[in-house]
Parts: structure tokens; C-alpha cells; sequence
């Protein structure tokens, strides 16, 4: 089995969430061939990886459950986090968000709602999204020394098409911005 394409496809469905995914939408997304895509769900199905229910969409299985239940425990910093993310959002009253960087993403590891009884509620936990888009990955983005914002930066440049309203100069002017309020 091929690990990158097999991962392509855990994290493809991942990203799905509980809804799951057809074969053809699967497909789509991973941009495998349809051959490929069937002999690695085969083999991931095998270990429990991925489940297929009984209207042939496929989901992430128990054993991926598992093994994100054990990895959990390494990486439960929402527990450590959680004392700070009252305090702040007894301050600020708007929901507080504890993000996590990832390579070149950041992923919500936790979310605080805000007593402010307008909200807006961009993220679940779970979620991931490139450095760079949005206040978080902004943040951790400017946070970086220079050479290494701008390698992160070059690698992301294609994943910035499913975001309506950014581009790579938006992006560039937003990090200088936030790098200048410190």
C-alpha cells in the first residue's frame, strides 16, 4: 500500500466529517484514480481504518477512532489550556479559540464560547486551515521568522483557491500588518 495516497485519502475523510463520502465524490477530492482509490480502501477497510455503511458512503473507522483516542492523550492540550481560555474569555466576553500549528496548517484543539450574545462561531474543534488564512493562522504566521513564513507561505499558495477573497497579495499585506501591530 502506498502510505501518502492512503493518507491522502484518511485525511480527505476526516475532512468530510460524519456525513462521509462516496466513492466518486472520494475520488474528486483525493484525485486518485479510480482503480488506486478502490485497492486502498480495500486494504484500509481490512484494518478498520475506513468503513463503508449501508448507503456506500465511506467514514473513517474505529481503528482510525482508536488511534486518534490514544494520540489524544499525548496531545490533550485543551486540558492544560483550559484555565487560560476562561480567564480570556471572561475578559473579552467573545468565544476564544486554542489553536494548534501543524506543519504548515493550524488545527482548533479548542473553543471557548463567549457570553457576547452576538457570535460568531468560525471553528469547530477539529478543523484545520492553512498558515495565514484567518486571525489564528495570521497570528502564528507573523510569529515565524521571516524566511520561514515566506517558504510556508510559497508551499500554501495553491491551497488558497477555496478561499473566496484571499490571494497571495492579500495575504502578504495582511502579514506585514500584523507583524507591524506586533
Amino acid at each position: 500500500m502506498n502510505l501518502s495516497r492512503a493518507m491522502l485519502l484518511l485525511r480527505v475523510l476526516a475532512s468530510a466529517e460524519v456525513a462521509g463520502l462516496r466513492g466518486g465524490e472520494l475520488g474528486e477530492r483525493s484525485g486518485l484514480h479510480r482503480v488506486t482509490m478502490h485497492r486502498l480502501l480495500r486494504e484500509l477497510e481490512r484494518e478498520g481504518l475506513v468503513e463503508q455503511d449501508e448507503e456506500r458512503r465511506y467514514h473513517l473507522g474505529v481503528t482510525a477512532w482508536r488511534l486518534g483516542l490514544a494520540a489524544g492523550k499525548r496531545f490533550d492540550l485543551s486540558t492544560v489550556a483550559a484555565p487560560s481560555l476562561v480567564r480570556i474569555e471572561s475578559q473579552i466576553h467573545d468565544t476564544v479559540y486554542l489553536l494548534r500549528r501543524v506543519g504548515d496548517e493550524v488545527l482548533c484543539i479548542a473553543r471557548r464560547d463567549g457570553s457576547y450574545p452576538i457570535k460568531s462561531l468560525v471553528l469547530e474543534v477539529g478543523t484545520s486551515y492553512p498558515l495565514g488564512i484567518g486571525a489564528g493562522g495570521l497570528a502564528v504566521l507573523a510569529a515565524l521568522p521571516d524566511a520561514e513564513s515566506q517558504e510556508i507561505l510559497q508551499r500554501t499558495l495553491a491551497r488558497l483557491d477555496g478561499y473566496p477573497r484571499v490571494d497571495e497579495t492579500a495575504v502578504r499585506r495582511l502579514l506585514a500588518e500584523t507583524r507591524a501591530q506586533g
